[in-house]
């Protein structure tokens, strides 16, 4: 996740005419699109923690927390959003994380 928010505000800060993505439709905004990309990603991210906080205590725990949508057929994929942030904020301090167990917990 670090990785991926890096390259976001890199792009950003380039200002780009357009970006052509692996997969996708060619986007002629970039700037708009990396900062809505990276305002949904700390979004998603002060959730995360606020979910620890509220006493969740594993990944599916947050995960539960974190969505208020239905997540039928992108489960793995947010699950793995949600670790991707875990991870991010045990690294920054901001709460702790065993991966070998999943058990997470606030700082």
């Amino acid at each position: 996740m670090r990785a991926y928010l890096t390259t976001l505000r890199r792009l950003h800060a380039r200002d780009p005419p357009a970006l052509f993505p692996g997969h996708g439709p060619r986007i002629d905004d970039p700037r708009g699109t990396c900062a809505r990309l990276i305002a949904h990603r700390l979004r998603r991210e002060r959730r995360v923690i606020a979910a620890v906080a509220d006493g969740a205590r594993d990944v599916d725990a947050v995960l539960a927390a974190a969505y208020d949508k239905d997540l039928d057929g992108v489960r793995d994929l947010a699950r793995a959003t949600v670790e991707a942030h875990v991870e991010k904020s045990a690294r920054a301090g901001r709460l702790r994380w065993d991966r070998e167990s999943g058990r997470v917990a606030p700082r």
